[in-house]
């Protein structure tokens, strides 16, 4: 009742179908969808290489470790039972990137206290194996530091 009663202080509004008339307007027609390409273009598929040894990333890189401390130890009896130059030991001078694993895996040595590195007269860094007897490796105190190395620095 109500809308009735006010429905003569309201304007009809106009529909839209002259508009539609006007412009003779149809529906777009939806676009085909694109098939999905195999890709033949890349090839045969391959499936993943699986591992044949069973060692995983830690274990590869605690053989690396025992094997630089191996090396280590028989150069430091071949010097005498002196310490070695660390950026000799170090430094491969044909490979960056191995001189990189180097000093990664070298410093694993220092963590686990199994290395030791020092000043010599001249203030250069010497490395030796710390004696794994002495009472000192229990209880010994492990300092770390930052070694800064460019590709400059290493073609010097």
């Amino acid at each position: 009742r109500f809308g009735r009663a006010v429905s003569s202080l309201y304007k009809r509004a106009v529909g839209i179908e002259p508009i539609y008339g006007a412009l003779e307007w149809q529906r777009p027609k939806p676009a085909p969808r694109a098939a999905k390409k195999q890709d033949t273009e890349a090839g045969p598929k391959t499936k993943p290489h699986e591992m044949v040894s069973g060692s995983t990333g830690e274990e590869r890189q605690t053989e690396e470790v025992t094997r630089i401390y191996k090396i280590l130890d028989a150069r430091f009896k071949e010097n005498k039972k002196r310490p070695l130059c660390f950026f000799t030991f170090v430094v491969n001078p044909h490979s960056f990137m191995h001189t990189v694993e180097n000093l990664f895996h070298t410093s694993f040595l220092f963590r686990d206290q199994y290395a030791v590195l020092t000043e010599d007269e001249n203030g250069l860094p010497v490395i030796a194996p710390r004696q794994l007897s002495s009472a000192s490796h229990t209880g010994g105190v492990s300092h770390q530091s930052v070694i800064s190395l460019t590709k400059s620095d290493w073609k010097q």
